[in-house]
């Protein structure tokens, strides 16, 4: 397998944009179980969401693209593969082709439910976080996870910024359109706080969309 001394002879191929799948049950692990019912209420309320509106039309978009694609096809053989999953098999993988580093994003968008866990968005977050983290850690300097920021407190969310970084965390991951979760876009003044320059160890902010998920903006 490819060390991180390795990394510094020769060309680097860097994935900017891969993903991962963390399940629930990862993320439970790492959470309180007096919270489970909580997160699974939540997580369920989303899925439920994903079935009205904008959502029930991407899944049919999604669900369509893979019945025309083949099996074969470069995207749904890489979801199919270990190393989707495990993190000791996606090193290997990334040996086989050659990819020095990955900026890995999770499948499940965190930021759309975890501030619907009732009693528990904090915990929840931090949880989830670190089933990131921990898929990470088989090697922290070639799986760059990008950990997930929801904005609904910002105070939380700068505070979750500062724990990622301490953990060494390098990517960030936030909603890209703020209406989508009932919140203001990002030229408003409530998030100064969580744009202002930390310092020099701040992980990266980077907006992602996964382009099956987009929702109707939730309405309690």
């Amino acid at each position: 397998m490819t060390t991180t001394e390795d990394l510094g002879t020769r060309e680097l191929l860097i994935s900017s944009d891969s993903h991962v799948k963390i399940g629930h049950d990862a993320v439970k692990a790492h959470l309180a179980s007096k919270f489970h019912d909580a997160y699974d209420k939540a997580a369920s309320g989303f899925m439920e969401q994903m079935n009205r509106g904008a959502g029930a039309v991407n899944q049919a978009w999604d669900t369509a693209r893979k019945r025309e694609q083949d099996t074969s096809a470069f995207r749904l053989r890489n979801m199919s593969q270990p190393g989707h999953t495990d993190p000791v098999a996606r090193l290997e993988a990334m040996d086989l082709d050659g990819v020095a580093q990955e900026v890995l994003y999770c499948e499940v968008s965190g930021f759309r439910y975890l501030y619907q866990v009732e009693g528990a968005t904090a915990e929840a977050t931090v949880a989830f976080n670190d089933a990131m983290h921990e898929f990470g850690a088989a090697d922290p300097n070639r799986l760059i996870v990008s950990h997930q920021i929801p904005i609904h407190d910002i105070d939380f969310a700068v505070k979750e910024v500062q724990r990622v970084a301490g953990l060494g965390g390098k990517s960030l991951q936030l909603p890209v359109f703020p209406p989508e979760v009932d919140l203001p876009d990002y030229y408003h003044e409530r998030y100064d706080p969580l744009f202002a320059d930390p310092g020099e160890r701040s992980p990266d902010l980077l907006p992602h969309r996964p382009e099956h998920d987009a929702v109707e903006p939730h309405r309690p």
